[in-house]
Formats: structure tokens, sequence, C-alpha cells
């Protein structure tokens, strides 16, 4: 996943929304893997996410939405 990939968050939520953009992508300190922000529909920032926690949005064919 890059910046500007549309997201759904994965995880259930109650108090966020569940789509948005990855706005930056940082290495992980001391372990494999990247950290992801994005910033959800509703303006709310969610910061050191994981690939684990998003999946990205893609159309019927396979693109990215």
């Amino acid at each position: 996943m890059k910046v500007g990939d549309l997201v759904m968050w994965i995880v259930t939520d109650r108090e966020h929304g569940c789509l948005g953009i990855i706005v930056d992508v940082t290495p992980r300190a001391f372990e494999r893997g990247m950290y992801y922000s994005v910033l959800w529909y509703d303006g709310v920032l969610g910061k050191q996410l994981v690939k684990e926690e998003l999946m990205r949005v893609e159309d019927e064919e396979g693109r990215q939405s």
C-alpha cells in the first residue's frame, strides 16, 4: 500500500469512519513492515496503523478505486 490508496479499516471501531486515504507511510522501528497514517472520511487522522488492520479498496476489476 502507498500514499493515496483508498483503504478500509477492518477492525471494529464505532467511534471513527471505516474508509480513508493513506497520507503517510513510515518504517516501523526495530520491526519489519510499515506504519500507515490514514485520513478517515470523517476528518480523523489515524496514526501508526499496520497492514493487518487495513484493506485496500478496489473496483470489480481489481483496480484501485
